[in-house]
């Protein structure tokens, strides 16, 4: 009966022993398939979240005016998204831009540029699945200034002659002139025969005929006065000599 007994007491410790044992692997296998449930579920999120970050497109488009329809070269475009981070580009010859490399998702663009008004277009989607093109329209702008007065004293403009019946296609010069042009020898006649339009007869004499008309036609002047011929040796009715009286070093 001891024995029996004993058998009785080990029988039941087993018992409890593999009781114990399978409540402990059900409890294992409980908290396992939470895991794994919780892994399912997480995994779209994460999976969504990656290739969100990873798919990128192109914004893409032409800026035109709203009268003509021309392109306009030279506008800034910029592209700001959800993260603040402006992106941008001009438009080219044609008018056209591009901003490559854009993450998916909604975006501000502005266009900008000088005697335009500014555009703005806001929630532009950039999808994965197709370039985004964008055929934006500017128009002139006006600005309302108050009037502006030009004034000109005629005794400080060093470049206007200093007679009233030249008032137009006339050529100033001073002193200075003479010394740079070659050939002048110093002599005013000389040194205007380099000018556009004017030639000199011959190297021997200083006359020069101004658009075709005869050197007998020129009038000179000296602070106003009317001088027939200002050179030495001239010829009665010409307006040239060999050697001018108005050298710069007299001037």
């Amino acid at each position: 009966m001891v024995q029996a007994r004993l058998r009785t007491v080990a029988y039941g410790k087993s018992i409890n022993h593999w009781t114990t044992l399978m409540n402990l692997l059900r409890e294992i296998i409980r908290i396992s398939a939470a895991l794994v449930v919780t892994m399912l579920h997480c995994l779209p999120t994460s999976c969504a979240v990656a290739q969100a970050d990873t798919l990128r497109q192109t914004v893409r488009g032409t800026v035109s005016d709203d009268v003509t329809s021309a392109p306009l070269p030279g506008i800034t475009v910029r592209v700001v998204g959800s993260d603040s981070i402006t992106r941008g580009a001009y438009t080219d010859g044609k008018g056209r831009f591009r901003v490559q490399k854009l993450p998916v998702g909604r975006y501000v663009i502005t266009a900008q540029g000088v005697g335009r008004e500014p555009v703005r277009i806001d929630n532009v989607l950039v999808s994965a699945g197709k370039e985004t093109v964008l055929n934006i329209v500017m128009s002139e702008t006006f600005i309302a200034a108050s009037e502006v007065t030009v004034m000109s004293s005629r005794d400080e403009d060093v470049m206007i002659t200093n007679s009233d019946m030249a008032v137009v296609s006339a050529r100033a010069f001073n002193v200075e002139d003479t010394k740079r042009y070659a050939g002048a020898l110093g002599d005013p006649s000389r040194m205007a025969a380099n000018f556009a339009g004017v030639v000199g007869a011959n190297d021997s004499r200083n006359d020069i005929v101004v658009r075709g008309n005869s050197p007998a036609g020129m009038l000179w002047q000296v602070e106003g006065m009317n001088i027939p011929n200002p050179n030495h040796f001239g010829a009665t009715g010409t307006t040239g000599g060999p050697v001018s009286m108005l050298n710069f070093n007299v001037l």
